[in-house]
């Protein structure tokens, strides 16, 4: 119910304008409905600090965004029930595996690659379980980095916020599952 707690009235021409101010509460209840449902979309892949640090030498970069290059961060991570928390290494994600893992409590790094891979270029990188996950860059385009992946006849087409982070999650190890979290950023941003 809106309060109103003002009105005013002035003559444009012909028709008459009336103003009215309202109460904040009932302002803000639409704008909350707009941010939880932008919040939703942007979950998909969001933006984590700096993905990777900028290789050293203007020349270098500028060569890397005339190829189209990206620079994608592959951290390999163990999620399991048992009780540990979250591996200092892996802070930075912490709030991720609380939204996204919710049945497991314990989050242990298992290896970080970064890879610069210029456009229709592959990365691969080799897993604990023996497999090798292999990430083709497709292009950026509207924001996003697109990569082809391809994990053990998983083959599927990704999009990722450019800087931002997409997680493939399921593969059994140990006493609990192997958590890829993959950053994608373009040499240009």
């Amino acid at each position: 119910m809106t309060r109103t707690l003002a009105a005013t009235h002035r003559t444009e021409g012909e028709r008459t304008v009336a103003t009215h101010r309202t109460d904040r509460e009932s302002l803000r209840a639409p704008w909350r409905a707009l941010a939880l449902a932008l919040l939703a979309v942007t979950l998909v892949a969001l933006p984590v600090g700096s993905a990777v640090a900028a290789p050293p030498g203007g020349d270098r970069v500028a060569a890397q965004a005339e190829r189209g290059a990206v620079q994608l961060k592959v951290t390999i991570i163990e999620a399991s029930r048992g009780e540990g928390g979250v591996d200092r290494e892996l802070s930075r994600l912490s709030r991720y595996f609380e939204r996204s893992f919710k049945d497991f409590k314990r989050f242990k790094q298992l290896g970080e690659h970064q890879r610069s891979v210029t456009l229709d270029g592959t990365a691969t990188v080799k897993l604990p379980d023996g497999l090798e996950l292999s990430l083709k860059h497709l292009g950026v385009e509207q924001g996003f980095v697109r990569l082809a992946m391809s994990l053990d006849g998983l083959k599927t087409t990704i999009k990722v916020k450019d800087g931002g982070l997409f997680f493939q999650a399921g593969r059994k190890h140990g006493d609990g599952i192997l958590v890829l979290a993959i950053e994608a950023t373009s040499a240009g941003k």
